[in-house]
C-alpha cells in the first residue's frame, strides 16, 4: 500500500512538472505571436496610408494641396475603388466639409481607418481581412 501510494505521488508529481513546463511553452508562444501580431498590423497601416497618400496626391488636378469641391467626387469615386476596405461616404463627405479641405484635413479623416477606439457607426472606413492578408504578403508570398 505505502509503496503503491509513493508510486502514484511520483508519476503525478511528474505529470504536474509536465503541465507546467507545457503551460510555460504555451504562454511564451503566446507572447511570441502578440509581438507578430502587432508588427503585421503597423505593417499593413503603414501600407494603406501610403496606398491613401497616393490617392490623395493623384486627386489634386490643380496641385494647390488642398481636396476642393472639384476634386472631392474624384477622390471619392478612387477610395471606393480601392479593394479591401468600404467606405462610409456620406460620413467622409461630413468629416471633409468640417475641414479647410488641406492634405492634413483629409490625411486626418483618413487617420480613422487606424484608430481602434473609434465606434463602430463612425467609422470611414472598414477594411476587410482579404485587404489585410493582400497587402502583408507579396504575390510569391501568398498563401
Amino acid at each position: 500500500g505505502v509503496e503503491r501510494l509513493k508510486k502514484l505521488k511520483e508519476s503525478f508529481d511528474v505529470i504536474t512538472d509536465q503541465q507546467g513546463q507545457s503551460t510555460e511553452m504555451l504562454e511564451k508562444q503566446l507572447e511570441e505571436f502578440k509581438k507578430i501580431q502587432e508588427k503585421i498590423e503597423a505593417n499593413v497601416e503603414t501600407k494603406v496610408i501610403q496606398n491613401l497618400i497616393s490617392v490623395i496626391t493623384t486627386t489634386d488636378k490643380d496641385g494647390d494641396y488642398e481636396v476642393d469641391e472639384n476634386e472631392i467626387s474624384q477622390l471619392v469615386d478612387r477610395l471606393n475603388a480601392i479593394e479591401g476596405f468600404t467606405l462610409n461616404e456620406k460620413l467622409f463627405r461630413q468629416k471633409w466639409k468640417k475641414t479647410d479641405h488641406s492634405f492634413g484635413a483629409v490625411l486626418e479623416i483618413v487617420q480613422n481607418l487606424m484608430d481602434a477606439n473609434v465606434p463602430e457607426k463612425e467609422n470611414i472606413f472598414k477594411m476587410s481581412m482579404k485587404m489585410s492578408q493582400r497587402l502583408i504578403f507579396k504575390k510569391e508570398d501568398s498563401p
